[in-house]
């Protein structure tokens, strides 16, 4: 031992000091570091603010409608007016499962039922009326729409409510024929 000291120019008495100051600022380091994260990962914002890191991508809304018993093969001319624009039918259907985001006025969907869209799912509507004339005498039917996207806990939400001539509808909004 006495070669030790007179090499290293300590004994080891320091070395056992020595490591132990070590895993005292290591032990300190540490603690010091989880409560720097556990301050940190606490929030107390507003759970209803919108993050602006996520890009989010709202998929734009459409009036959908199941019209039993009209014609939609193109023997009559099937209007609707919006917003004192008047949209013929396109009897031609979009043949494809992309979500289009352009809007098409007045269509018929791969499924058979009348469309008229597409709309922004950003923008706000209120007591919206959209006039189908089904181009054959018939009464005309009226939807009201309202449409409204919000932010709860940081996700979008929408609130939409529908009308056919004053009475409550869902999408796809059921239109009988011959009214």
């Amino acid at each position: 031992m006495a070669v030790c000291e007179k090499m290293c120019n300590f004994a080891p008495k320091d070395l056992r000091q020595a490591g132990f100051m070590v895993k005292r600022i290591i032990g300190k380091t540490l603690w010091l570091v989880a409560i720097v994260c556990a301050m940190t990962a606490c929030s107390k914002d507003d759970p209803n603010r919108v993050d602006y890191d996520i890009i989010w991508d709202i998929v734009p809304f459409r009036i959908t409608m199941d019209v039993n018993g009209h014609d939609l093969s193109g023997g009559n001319v099937v209007t609707a007016v919006w917003r004192g624009q008047t949209y013929v039918l396109n009897a031609e259907s979009l043949n494809t499962r992309a979500i289009p985001s352009v809007f098409q006025g007045l269509y018929v969907d791969n499924d058979n039922k009348l469309v008229f869209g597409d709309l922004s799912s950003t923008a706000k509507y209120e007591d919206e009326q959209l006039v189908i004339d089904w181009g054959d005498q018939t009464k005309a039917d009226t939807i009201v729409f309202n449409h409204e996207l919000y932010w709860m806990a940081g996700l979008p939400e929408f609130n939409q409510r529908f009308q056919l001539n004053g009475k409550p509808a869902t999408l796809p909004i059921a239109i009988g024929g011959n009214q």
